[in-house]
C-alpha cells in the first residue's frame, strides 16, 4: 500500500502542477553544472556536460518526455475508473472459456475503455493546433527555434516581437476553423463506429 500511495503520488502531483512548475523542474534536472541527468552521466561515464536545452536534436524528446510526464497521472485516473466499470463476470466468463490475459484485454478491456477513449479524443482533437503554447514556451530558447516552433508560440513571436498584427489574427482564425472542423469530423467518425456523439 505504502509503495502504492507512492506511486500515486508520483504520477497524480505533476498533473497539479503549473507549466511554469514542472519546466522549471525539467529545466534544473538537465542543468548542465548542477542538474541531475549530468551529474549522473558525469560520474558514470566521465564527459563532459551536456547543454540539453541547447541542443536541437534533444529538445523534441524532451518535450514529448515532459508532456507524457505531466498528463500520465490523470490519464490514468480516467482509464482506471472506465477499467472499474467494466462487469467482472465477463473476465470470469473468458477465464472459464480457456482465454488468457492478452485475449482478455483484446476482447473485453479494449471495446469497455472505448467510451473514454472516444471522449478524450473528443476533448483533445478541438485544440490540437493551439496545444503546447505553455510548455513550448517555457522551454524553448532561440537556439533551438527551428525544431521547437509550434505554431502558437510563432504566432506570438510574429506578433508581439515583429508587430505583424494581420498576419497573426489570419493564424488564429485560420487555426480555429480547422480546429472545429477537426472536432466536427472526429464527432461524426465516432458516431458512425461506436453508434454516439457528443452532440
Amino acid at each position: 500500500m505504502k509503495f502504492k500511495k507512492v506511486v500515486q503520488t508520483i504520477s497524480y502531483l505533476p498533473y497539479f502542477i503549473s507549466w511554469v512548475v514542472a519546466a522549471s523542474l525539467a529545466i534544473s534536472i538537465l542543468s548542465p553544472t548542477t542538474g541531475i541527468v549530468n551529474v549522473a552521466i558525469n560520474s558514470i561515464f566521465g564527459t563532459e556536460p551536456t547543454y540539453f536545452m541547447v541542443k536541437k536534436e534533444y529538445f523534441r524528446t524532451i518535450l514529448i518526455g515532459t508532456g507524457i510526464w505531466k498528463g500520465i497521472g490523470m490519464s490514468s485516473v480516467y482509464y482506471l475508473a472506465a477499467i472499474t466499470s467494466i462487469d467482472p463476470t465477463l473476465y470470469e466468463a473468458a477465464t472459464i472459456d480457456g482465454a488468457g490475459k492478452w485475449r482478455q484485454t483484446w476482447n473485453i478491456t479494449i471495446p469497455g475503455l472505448t467510451s473514454i477513449i472516444i471522449v478524450l479524443l473528443l476533448l483533445q482533437i478541438g485544440s490540437l493546433l493551439s496545444i503546447g503554447f505553455e510548455q513550448v514556451y517555457l522551454l524553448y530558447n532561440p537556439m533551438v527555434y527551428e525544431v521547437a516552433d509550434v505554431i502558437s508560440t510563432y504566432t506570438y513571436r510574429l506578433g508581439l516581437e515583429q508587430a505583424q498584427f494581420s498576419a497573426t489574427t489570419a493564424i488564429g482564425i485560420t487555426q480555429s476553423i480547422v480546429n472545429f472542423g477537426l472536432l466536427f469530423a472526429a464527432n461524426k467518425t465516432a458516431k458512425k463506429i461506436a453508434g454516439w456523439s457528443m452532440w
